[in-house]
């Protein structure tokens, strides 16, 4: 039973990053109608610039976290401006936005193989939680414990963005008609902009946790 519940504690820290990494994917799909396959590649660039930040600029885990998903968010918007924008001017048709995302994430991930030569690089000791928490015979540790707690925080976060704020409700009328959201004067490209920014923060962010947790960027 013990080694049920530490499983399952090991399971949900696990998890509950994936799950920050699904709400942008879906996140986009909801806005877009489109299968991004370019976020995966999002999610390893995160991974690299939060070890970027936190080697070559030794910047703290605090500041290294945010300022790796703003970048991953950047990286988003680029890709939806670079490659889903013409396609979406040209009135294209549901394939081709699958293929060329597809084709944009191969070129992500061989620019990091170039980059990195395929090594696995690792974080800095002084960057890693290393503290141990006991629950009788379980053990958590403090990565997992941020771990949740920052998927609880985000997830938290977006949900109050998409249903209290002004342009959070922009992003729920444009997922639903973007036509209609046009006769209503709402900015959709400016709206679609932001939702990558906030898909590709997500992934970046999650990809930041993955690397950390395991020690290894690759």
């Amino acid at each position: 039973m013990d080694l049920l519940l530490q499983n399952l504690i090991n399971g949900l820290a696990i998890g509950s990053v994936y799950s920050i990494f699904a709400i942008g994917f879906t996140l986009m799909y909801s806005v877009l109608g489109i299968l991004n396959l370019a976020h995966a590649a999002v999610f390893t660039w995160g991974s690299f610039a939060g070890l970027f930040f936190a080697t070559a600029l030794h910047l703290p885990p605090y500041i290294a976290f945010p300022v790796a998903m703003t970048a991953s968010g950047i990286l988003a918007v680029a890709i939806d401006y670079l490659v889903l924008r013409p396609l979406r001017t040209r009135r294209a048709d549901q394939l081709a936005p699958l293929i060329t995302t597809f084709g944009a994430m191969i070129v992500l991930t061989s620019l990091a193989q170039i980059v990195t030569d395929t090594q696995t690089m690792r974080y800095p000791p002084e960057f890693l939680p290393d503290r141990m928490f006991y629950l009788g015979w379980l053990q958590i540790t403090e990565i997992q414990v941020i771990m949740i707690v920052s998927s609880v925080i985000l997830t938290f976060s977006l949900n109050f963005f998409l249903r209290r704020t002004k342009f959070g409700k922009a992003v729920r009328a444009v997922a639903i008609s973007e036509p209609v959201s046009l006769l209503l004067g709402i900015p959709v490209n400016r709206v679609i902009a932001l939702t990558n920014f906030i898909a590709g923060a997500l992934g970046g962010g999650a990809g930041v946790l993955i690397g950390v947790a395991f020690n290894a960027v690759t």
